[in-house]
């Protein structure tokens, strides 16, 4: 085996780390994605109780404090990434 040989295994072996990694992340992102629309939607369904309740008139004042904002304020939640920020406005 000549070191051209040698450098083209290598170089293989590299290209498959690499595509290894990149659908390891991909699989990691999407899973990410998945659990924080979980987590919105958890959250979209207990605001709406909560409003529910606050509209009905039968809400403490914490109670109402529970009632999600979601207007076009920025800093709602400013940790989610733009996109979501723009998906919870929809």
């Amino acid at each position: 085996m000549g070191w051209a040989d040698a450098n083209v295994e290598m170089v293989q072996a590299q290209a498959a780390a690499e595509a290894v990694r990149a659908y390891g992340a991909a699989l990691v992102e999407g899973e990410r994605k998945r659990l924080l629309e979980q987590i919105l939607e958890a959250s979209r369904q207990e605001s709406a109780l909560y409003r529910a309740r606050v509209e009905a008139g039968d809400a403490t004042e914490q109670d109402a404090a529970q009632v999600l904002d979601l207007s076009e304020s920025d800093d709602v939640q400013p940790w989610y990434p733009l996109s979501l920020r723009r998906q919870l406005r929809s």
